[in-house]
């Protein structure tokens, strides 16, 4: 079972200028989340998914200081960017998390995880009540 983990990004905001760049305990806000969730998948399954817009290129920058692998894709449509990330990366299944949440619930998202791998027939997991 070949299940990814998926972290949706781009540099794009309005309110606050490049937040995920942002320091957060020692590094920045998108290498939080990126530490998170090597602890559900092994590193070389966890992929930064960006636009192929030239001002998301620190995020490719930061992807590759981190050790993990990185998807250029559609620029608004971001379920496409995800499923073309999973189709390149030949995933069976994925775990999609926006760089929005850098303090998601690795809990939750293990539960997720060990779902998929008892029932590969399952099409869509998703947590109520809370964002993984």
């Amino acid at each position: 079972m070949n299940i990814g983990f998926l972290i949706t990004a781009r540099l794009k905001s309005t309110r606050l200028k490049k937040k995920i760049l942002l320091p957060l305990n020692g590094y920045t806000v998108i290498e939080r989340i990126i530490q998170r969730a090597k602890q559900v998948v092994e590193g070389e399954k966890v992929v930064l998914c960006t636009s192929t817009v030239h001002q998301d290129l620190p995020l490719v920058e930061t992807a590759i200081k981190n050790n993990i692998y990185y998807f250029n894709g559609h620029p608004d449509d971001v379920l496409q960017r995800l499923l073309n990330a999973a189709e390149f990366f030949s995933f069976d299944f994925f775990i999609g998390i926006t760089a929005d949440n850098p303090l998601f619930s690795i809990h939750h998202a293990n539960i997720i995880k060990d779902m998929l791998t008892r029932d590969p027939s399952l099409d869509y997991v998703y947590t109520t009540g809370m964002p993984i």
